[in-house]
């Protein structure tokens, strides 16, 4: 795929300043691949699948070419949703083992699309009559059970996301609940307000960005389960949080994954020989190099979100604030230099390491309290003590573990 982004753009990017305009051009590359992988799955099938199956296929395809041609932003809209890469690599990755791909879900696909135009094409019901259409519900005759649409504004700046539950691609994050709408979009309106009044240019770009919701069963106690697929660009799945601040930095975390995901399809961070596994300060398993710079990415966004948040609210959630970005601008400065001295990045994920490196730099010498600063020292030791002696003596690639923490400290 050809590369969409101006150097500028990848410059700013590399430092983890995302815009609005920079994540529409990367909306756009996604959009495109997921037209290929829809191509590539029809040609695939039409080598060695069944007459029925390629037929299936081929009326959606040529539907959906048909509506685009009236209403293109109708099909664009659809090819869009996260679920359709991760229906197209299912398919691939099915063909590869002998499997039927799922054609009945690009049929359901295009009648959604037809439906939406105002016409009727009739898609294949399960065996009980229902009718899936992804991003929209299930049909059983005329009574619809619809995906819940979250619409959450303040100010000039809105949010607009599917709270998907149902779709049958969307279920890799973990187990999946049926959530509350009402609940969903109180606590989406608060933290919608705090990245809208606190952090504008992470809302312009969510607000560009984030499509889908997912929504996970949560944990009894401690943080959100939360994640993205590089195959589901523009999918967040989260568990419902009790604190909104949590959520709203939920949404910064994982996007700036989504983000880093997408420029990886159009130029290569790491080399893939590198096969050693790293230390991760937010992690208790040692990950490879391309997941170590992804989570530097993540984390430099999460760093900057406590940052701004230590000027704003009462007392107490300033020092959590405080405390939060003390940890992480450690941890994720750290890890960036051990990311620096790696010799498998590419030119271009040497870049990314140095200006997530930079971008931390003269945050590190910001003042914050005496107390703030041994909760990150304390944080830091007890979490890299418990990787130690889960992975440090008895790893295969201990030593890498001990080589990355001795070049972090230098």
């Amino acid at each position: 795929m050809s590369r969409p982004l101006r150097d500028t753009e990848l410059s700013g990017l590399a430092r983890g300043i995302v815009t609005a305009e920079t994540t529409q051009r990367l909306n756009a590359a996604q959009l495109a691949k997921h037209q290929i992988l829809v191509e590539t799955v029809r040609r695939r099938a039409a080598r060695t699948q069944s007459a029925s199956t390629v037929a299936t296929l081929t009326r959606a395809v040529e539907l959906l070419t048909e509506i685009q041609s009236q209403d293109p932003h109708v099909v664009d809209e659809l090819l869009a949703l996260p679920q359709i890469g991760s229906w197209a690599v299912s398919c691939l990755e099915g063909m590869r083992r002998g499997e039927r791909p799922d054609a009945d879900y690009l049929a359901q696909l295009a009648a959604g699309a037809a439906f939406r135009v105002g016409r009727e094409c009739g898609p294949p019901a399960d065996r009980n009559g229902h009718t899936f259409f992804p991003g929209l519900g299930v049909r059983d005759g005329t009574r619809w059970t619809l995906i819940p649409h979250l619409r959450v504004r303040a100010g000039e700046l809105a949010l607009s996301v599917n709270l998907d539950a149902m779709d049958p691609y969307l279920g890799m994050y973990g187990r999946r609940t049926r959530p509350n709408p009402r609940e969903w979009r109180d606590r989406l309106t608060v933290a919608w307000r705090i990245l809208v009044h606190r952090h504008r240019s992470s809302a312009r770009v969510l607000a560009v960005g984030v499509r889908t919701l997912v929504p996970l069963a949560g944990p009894t106690s401690g943080p959100p389960f939360s994640g993205t697929s590089g195959w589901t660009y523009g999918a967040v799945a989260t568990s419902l949080p009790d604190d909104s601040l949590i959520l709203a930095e939920t949404l910064i975390h994982e996007f700036q994954h989504l983000t880093l995901g997408a420029v990886e399809d159009l130029v290569a961070l790491t080399q893939a020989y590198d096969k050693r596994l790293w230390y991760a300060p937010w992690r208790e398993d040692p990950r490879p190099l391309s997941a170590l710079l992804q989570g530097c990415y993540a984390f430099l966004g999460v760093t900057e979100f406590w940052r701004e948040e230590r000027n704003a609210g009462p007392p107490e959630d300033r020092r959590r604030a405080e405390a939060a970005f003390a940890r992480w601008r450690r941890a994720t400065f750290d890890a960036a230099r051990t990311l620096s001295a790696a010799d498998g990045l590419t030119a271009t994920g040497r870049a990314f390491a140095t200006g997530i490196r930079e971008r931390l730099e003269p945050w590190m010498t910001e003042p914050v309290s005496p107390a703030a600063e041994r909760y990150a020292a304390r944080a830091g030791a007890e979490h890299r003590a418990r990787w130690e002696h889960a992975h440090g003596d008895g790893h295969a690639n201990s030593r890498v573990g001990r080589i990355s923490r001795a070049s972090a400290r230098g």
